[in-house]
């Protein structure tokens, strides 16, 4: 938006919410904090927004800057969220370099709450950050045009979730071999253990409400 409207400055994440800085006179301002507020990204709830005049400094582009955390933390946990169309469209896609690829994810969906450890939600403060995406999911996070720049659970096959049994790593194609079979998996989470088993399987199913 604000490239679109030739505006200069940056954008962050703080511990209390977005803040943006921009070389504008007062209506242009007004105009670009209204279009932010009417169109916000998918996921986004604004609970609140000031706009407010500041020390006057020359900015030549505009850019994401490193998020702060120079305030107290005053922000609501955003939830796990569904997984989105795009996203489903691509996992369907036999030349989709994420085809079948069972933890594909965007800004506009996937794990939140469940993996982050502070705010603000950046991929070093997730359980992610252990994760070194690839260069092609790593031009994506670092291109502000692509809908899964700063996407903190990016990833594909070639960089993709470390899974394990115990002490041994798995992949997905033993889980669905498992399940199956009619076994029951116990995934580990943020808030305790999932538990997943065939729902068109019966037995299984009964052994599980047992």
């Amino acid at each position: 938006m604000a490239r679109a409207r030739g505006l200069t400055g940056w954008v962050n994440n703080g511990n209390d919410g977005v803040h943006i800085e921009i070389n504008a006179d007062e209506q242009s301002a007004t105009d670009f904090a209204r279009e932010i507020v009417d169109n916000p990204p998918v996921l986004a709830t604004i609970l609140s927004h000031t706009l407010k005049e500041t020390r006057v400094k020359e900015y030549t582009s505009f850019d994401i800057i490193s998020s702060t955390e120079s305030s107290r933390a005053n922000l609501p946990l955003t939830p796990d969220f569904a997984l989105c169309e795009d996203c489903r469209t691509e996992i369907r896609k036999s030349d989709n370099r994420r085809f079948a690829y069972g933890f594909t994810t965007c800004t506009n969906c996937g794990p939140r709450y469940s993996i982050i450890k502070k705010i603000p939600y950046d991929r070093p403060n997730t359980t992610m950050a252990v994760f070194e995406q690839c260069p092609v999911c790593a031009s994506e996070y670092n291109d502000p045009l692509d809908r899964r720049h700063f996407s903190q659970t990016n990833s594909c096959a070639d960089c993709g979730i470390t899974m394990f049994s115990g002490s041994k790593k798995v992949d997905v194609d033993f889980i669905v071999k498992k399940l199956d079979q009619g076994k029951i998996l116990a995934v580990k989470g943020i808030g305790g253990f999932l538990l997943i088993s065939d729902a068109g399987n019966p037995e299984s199913i009964n052994t599980l409400r047992a």
